[in-house]
């Protein structure tokens, strides 16, 4: 472990590599000896130091069994004295069947908000050569800091959750400013994947289809006291969709007692779609009722499926554009 204003990088190495031989003669590595070193990224996480270390260790071991990866852990804390500190460890698990345990390397460093600017010289050189660098912005207010951008601009991809930003008014802004710089993510968008399957869904029968240049007002109702980033993402969505169907839709966000979309056409509601609970929507088409149950929505469920999008998505440009 290393505690001062500085660390050296290739000490981490060093550790990172007497890690290994440390595993490989652990006895309870498995019966064939050794472990499997498993690495498809490097995944670079920030996080506020008051963050509950044990719920990201968690979610980045849930996640080592689909990404193995290296995981470069940066806590933040908030103070302006120049601090940095690190240490190594390993994530192993050993799959149901096998003889033999699966081991991804982790390393930790803590740096204060004054020497955030030091954390990228101290990152590159620990990233694995030739894999893809992706960088999980978990503390908002790390990317509200100005270092932040000299950190992102070592990854290929940046994962922010616009959700969690103070100023929700200007958060897609922010968003947008820098996704013109870097490939950006955002989980409150990742967040309506399930939202726009089902709507998607429901427009593959061929006489809803037929109706689609018929809607005329798109209604996106939120809870609290103004719209989340999400709420302007679907908004967005279902105007571009609709424009393709020949549609020229009024947008409408209103406050509620909860998330709902509803597509309306001269004659009325076409379409509802309203939030029951944490875990199921109520449907409504025409006179059509349904209920349909939605998976969990944590850091787990929702990177898994950033992550399997190493490159663009094309379609989450167009709508943050």
């Amino acid at each position: 472990m290393a505690a001062s204003a500085t660390i050296d990088p290739e000490k981490i190495r060093a550790e990172l590599s007497e890690l290994w031989v440390t595993l490989a003669n652990d006895p309870e590595s498995g019966e064939s000896g050794g472990v499997l070193r498993a690495c498809s990224m490097t995944l670079v996480t920030g996080v506020d130091e008051s963050d509950d270390p044990a719920q990201v260790g968690e979610t980045l071991a849930s996640l080592m069994r689909e990404h193995p990866s290296r995981a470069i852990v940066i806590r933040l804390r908030e103070t302006g004295e120049p601090f940095l500190s690190s240490r190594v460890f390993a994530q192993c698990w050993m799959p149901f069947g096998h003889r033999r345990q699966i081991c991804c390397e982790q390393v930790e460093i803590t740096s204060s908000d004054a020497s955030l600017a030091d954390v990228p010289a101290v990152v590159l050189p620990l990233t694995v050569a030739d894999l893809p660098i992706m960088l999980w912005c978990r503390s908002a207010r790390l990317f509200s800091l100005p270092a932040f951008s000299a950190l992102a601009g070592i990854a290929h991809k940046i994962i922010i959750d616009s959700s969690g930003f103070p100023q929700r008014a200007s958060a897609l802004d922010d968003v947008q400013a820098f996704a013109g710089k870097q490939r950006v993510a955002d989980l409150s968008w990742t967040r309506l994947t399930r939202w726009r399957e089902l709507i998607a869904q429901i427009f593959e029968n061929r006489c809803y289809l037929a109706e689609l240049g018929s809607i005329t007002s798109v209604r996106i109702l939120f809870e609290g006291e103004e719209p989340a980033p999400s709420a302007f993402y679907m908004g967005a969505w279902l105007a571009a969709c609709l424009k393709r169907s020949g549609a020229s839709p009024v947008l409408a966000w209103e406050r509620s007692d909860a998330s709902s979309v509803i597509l309306e056409t001269a004659e009325g509601v076409h379409t509802s779609i309203r939030q029951a609970d944490q875990s199921t929507v109520d449907v409504r088409v025409r006179n059509h009722e349904s209920r349909t149950v939605f998976p969990p929505f944590d850091d787990y469920s929702l990177l898994r499926e950033e992550l399997s999008i190493p490159g663009r998505d094309p379609v989450y440009e167009a709508v943050l554009a």
